[in-house]
């Protein structure tokens, strides 16, 4: 940068650990005693690493009215990048101003394109985003009359997106302490105190029921 350069006085200079003050251009002065000669100019610039995403937004499977949340990162200082989101191909007019986004009842297919301040773009995996309904009861449960003594076993038929997790009440009390695995459930031997009114909610794996 046209500034002399203490000590640097061989045909080689060596500059260790470079740093951004060592960042420039550089030029060597010949001299003897025929005159001078001055090299032609060497720049020292740095080194710029390609943009690269490193995390990836995911697939994801929200509940109804629940939020899900899209992340991309990369290997940039924060700051010196923008973020473009796009949601079925389209542009998003909403931008959360940074690498994550929250969506609400909105499913689909996601994906981010990062700029950095040298004008360099990436684009992200595209991602989906599955809006799960909650679980609904195809076949209820039936009344049964039946002898004092007897064994009978009621149960449920649920749809929806599984794993479900069955809760029976008798009477609106709960049956038992936490949700079960299984739809059905055996009584026995009926006895006047089993005598009531049976009812399951079914729960999903996102705490959906019905």
């Amino acid at each position: 940068n046209r500034t002399a350069i203490a000590g640097a006085n061989q045909s080689v200079y060596r500059v260790s650990s470079c740093g951004s003050n060592d960042l420039g251009g550089y030029l060597c002065s010949v001299r003897n005693e025929a005159g001078q000669a001055i090299s032609l100019p060497y720049t020292v610039a740095r080194k710029q690493v390609p943009l690269i995403v490193t995390l990836r937004p995911e697939y994801q499977e929200v509940a109804v009215g629940k939020e899900g949340k899209l992340t991309v990162r990369h290997n940039r200082e924060p700051q010196n990048c923008t973020y473009r989101w796009f949601f079925n191909g389209q542009a998003m007019s909403q931008q959360s101003g940074g690498s994550e986004i929250i969506v609400i009842c909105n499913a689909g297919k996601y994906y981010c394109v990062v700029s950095d301040q040298f004008g360099h773009c990436v684009q992200s995996n595209t991602s989906c985003l599955k809006i799960i309904d909650p679980p609904r009861i195809t076949t209820p449960s039936r009344h049964h009359e039946v002898q004092l003594g007897e064994d009978i076993t009621i149960g449920v038929e649920a749809a929806g997106a599984g794993p479900f997790y069955y809760h029976w009440l008798k009477d609106g009390q709960p049956v038992s302490a936490a949700p079960e695995s299984h739809s059905l459930r055996r009584l026995g031997p009926i006895s006047l105190d089993t005598a009531g009114r049976y009812e399951c909610e079914v729960f999903d794996k996102w705490g959906q029921k019905t």
